[in-house]
């Protein structure tokens, strides 16, 4: 469903139930506006699977790849749809998206998931929202906020992600993960991200979980290299928190502007292993902004980095004080 570039109106809703729902080798589930209107909301009411799986070589070097989409087009004024998902469970796997993006002149809509048993994302799956509308207006949009509820959320390779940025005037949405057991990042992130020539601020990250693994460089990491703030990120996990050469970042990047967001965990457990670590930094223009962590039960730090870097585990905030405005 779509508002095509000559048209004016707003597009219609897609209302998807069924049993199980497969989309595969470029199947999608996509509405837009490319013209003057709003884009329609997406509802999927699934009570057992869905599968997002690989993508289709549509012609030569053009690859048309699996997603549930809404997108507001490079000349578009209108905003994006809501996209809304529940089912038993949600597998993401070989280039597929869940995506809300806005190219032209308009606000992205919200995704909302709903799983009762496990989300996963593996090789170069991504969960993501975007604001690229970059000349074509003075206008600073608003992002799309990524709400997800699951028994338990796993990300399996450095390519998948949980997601929200800025590259052009607005917001990064905020992401809002609330699962019942684990959650296991291997090589993968959940991040919000002001990025290079954008002007808003990054997102706020709000995590509850039962437990929370990260290994193999996988991060958690709000930061802006453009202009405005990094967010928060809070983090309320009811047992272990674990990372083995993980890290849980806040920054200001060398060239952004923009104040440091805080850091707050509560936990039972925390183990910061191999190079591990908690950090709130800004190396560019902006004020400082401060790590808490209260945890009931143990506290670990031991190793070192098996990267080139060998940084040591632990609990650090960063700030060079020579780009301070005063």
């Amino acid at each position: 469903s779509q508002v095509e570039e000559t048209g004016e109106g707003n597009g219609g809703n897609i209302t998807v139930n069924t049993r199980n729902l497969n989309l595969r080798d470029g199947g999608t589930i996509a509405n837009g506006t490319f013209g003057e209107g709003g884009a329609g909301n997406i509802t999927i009411d699934v009570s057992d699977t869905i599968t997002i799986s690989g993508f289709t070589e549509v012609i030569a070097d053009t690859i048309r790849n699996s997603e549930i989409a809404s997108i507001v087009g490079t000349n578009a004024t209108g905003n994006a749809g809501n996209i809304n998902i529940k089912a038993g469970s949600l597998s993401l796997d070989d280039g597929v998206f869940i995506r809300n993006n806005t190219f032209g002149n308009g606000n992205p809509g919200n995704i909302a998931i709903d799983v009762t048993e496990n989300l996963s994302l593996s090789n170069n799956a991504d969960i993501i929202s975007t604001i690229t509308s970059t000349g074509v207006t003075t206008e600073e949009f608003a992002g799309s906020n990524i709400n997800i509820k699951a028994g338990s959320l796993s990300i399996s390779d450095s390519s998948s992600s949980i997601r929200t940025t800025t590259s052009g005037i607005g917001n990064a949405g905020n992401i809002d993960l609330e699962i019942g057991g684990l959650i296991e990042l291997i090589d993968g992130e959940i991040s919000s991200e002001v990025d290079s020539g954008a002007t808003g601020n990054a997102g706020n990250i709000l995590i509850t979980a039962g437990s929370l693994e990260l290994d193999q460089t996988a991060e958690i990491d709000t930061s802006t290299i453009g202009i405005g703030n990094a967010g928060n990120i809070d983090l309320e996990i009811g047992g272990l928190i674990e990372l083995v050469e993980g890290g849980i970042f806040s920054q200001v990047g060398e060239n952004g502007e923009g104040n440091g967001g805080n850091i707050t965990v509560n936990t039972t457990n925390l183990s910061l292993l191999n190079g591990s670590q908690i950090t709130a930094s800004v190396f560019g223009t902006g004020e400082g902004s401060k790590v808490t962590v209260n945890a009931t039960g143990d506290v670990i730090f031991e190793g070192i980095s098996s990267q080139g870097n060998r940084n040591p585990s632990g609990i650090f905030n960063t700030l060079l004080l020579s780009l301070i405005h005063i």
